[in-house]
Formats: structure tokens, sequence, C-alpha cells
């Protein structure tokens, strides 16, 4: 009898051993899943930071082109003023032109 419980006790070593190998096995490939699964979010959020960056630097380049684009209209502005009194100089101008032509032909009449 002691030689089958040594037998069984064998086999149930075999059992357990198989049982823990098989857990062994399934926690590694649970692991290895988990890593794929945490590699494959980092890339994900690398790509949402590359593209963030790039949008941030595209933002930087427009609002650069809108600042020169303003300090060159703001360094016309003078000019119009300076255009537009001398248009209003010339308008006075032709006005007195005008009423000089209009009281010669009234005299002349």
């Amino acid at each position: 009898m002691k030689f089958a419980t040594d037998i069984t006790a064998d086999i149930k070593k075999q059992q357990g051993r198989k049982q823990v190998q098989r857990q062994i096995a399934s926690v590694q490939s649970s692991t290895v899943n988990a890593i794929g699964d945490i590699s494959a979010t980092i890339s994900t959020i690398s790509e949402i930071a590359t593209a963030i960056a790039s949008a941030g630097e595209e933002q930087s380049a427009v609002t650069a082109e809108m600042s020169s684009n303003m300090r060159v209209a703001a360094a016309g502005v003078p000019a119009i003023s300076r255009s537009m009194g001398t248009i209003a100089r010339s308008m006075t101008d032709i006005d007195m032109a005008a009423r000089k032509v209009r009281e010669s032909s009234r005299s002349i009449a």
C-alpha cells in the first residue's frame, strides 16, 4: 500500500507542477499582451504629441505672418493719411476753380 500511496503522491506532485506551469505560462502570456497594449498606447500618445507640436509650430508661423502684415499695414497708414490730406486740398482747389469759372461765365453772360 505504501507503494500506491507514493505513486499517488508523485502523480499529485506532477499535476501540481503542471498546474503551476500552466499558471506561469498564462501570467507570462498576459504580461506579453499587456506590454503590447502599453506599447501601442505609448505610440498613440507619441503621435498625438507630434500632431500637437506640429499644430503649435503652424500656429506660431501664422501668428508671425499676421504680425508682419499688421506692421506693414500700420506703416502704410501715415502715407494713406497724407494722401487723403492731399486729396482734400486738391478738392478744395478744384471747388475754388469751379467757382471762379462759374463767376467768370456769369460775368461774360
